[in-house]
């Protein structure tokens, strides 16, 4: 990975279940230039944890990050069934909550930036409508996986020179 990384999310446990490590370590371990925010963290700029929602990151880190990385941040635990409200405050749907948080997610992305979001693979149809709306003109969305659930979104610029079809 080049460039500068933002993990959102990033407490979530890696896959290997014999460590206690976090997908923020195995992205350290290839990229010096990681940031990472989380609603768990506690705040170490130092080692660049940011506690903190997507949904409203730091005005300064805007345009700022070639990489962002998402995996199971976008999921239905955001979502309250039998209450039918979003858990965190202020939103009313789940297509509010991801719309806010994807259009941060294109705020702090670079132009040139790439964005790889990972849902699972039964993708909720709310959030792959939403992430069309946001990054559709200025970015190409891509399945990565055959089964779906993993999305690359890359610059349109990219998808005009790998010719892909969306």
């Amino acid at each position: 990975v080049d460039g500068s990384v933002l993990n959102i999310g990033g407490a979530l446990t890696s896959n290997d279940v014999s460590k206690t490590r976090t997908l923020l370590d195995d992205i350290k371990e290839i990229n010096a230039d990681v940031k990472a925010i989380d609603p768990a963290f506690e705040m170490n700029e130092a080692k660049g944890e940011y506690r903190g929602v997507v949904q409203d990151m730091p005005q300064e880190w805007t345009n700022s990050f070639d990489n962002i990385v998402s995996i199971n941040f976008f999921n239905a635990e955001f979502w309250d069934e039998q209450q039918n409200r979003i858990v965190k405050d202020g939103f009313n749907s789940p297509k509010e909550f991801y719309a806010a948080g994807l259009r941060e997610i294109k705020r702090v992305l670079k132009s040139e930036g790439n964005f790889v979001v990972g849902i699972g693979l039964q993708p909720n149809s709310d959030f792959i409508k939403v992430l069309h709306e946001v990054f559709q003109g200025d970015y190409v969305i891509q399945p990565i996986f055959l089964q779906g659930g993993v999305y690359a979104v890359m610059p349109a610029t990219i998808d005009s020179a790998m010719n892909v079809q969306t």
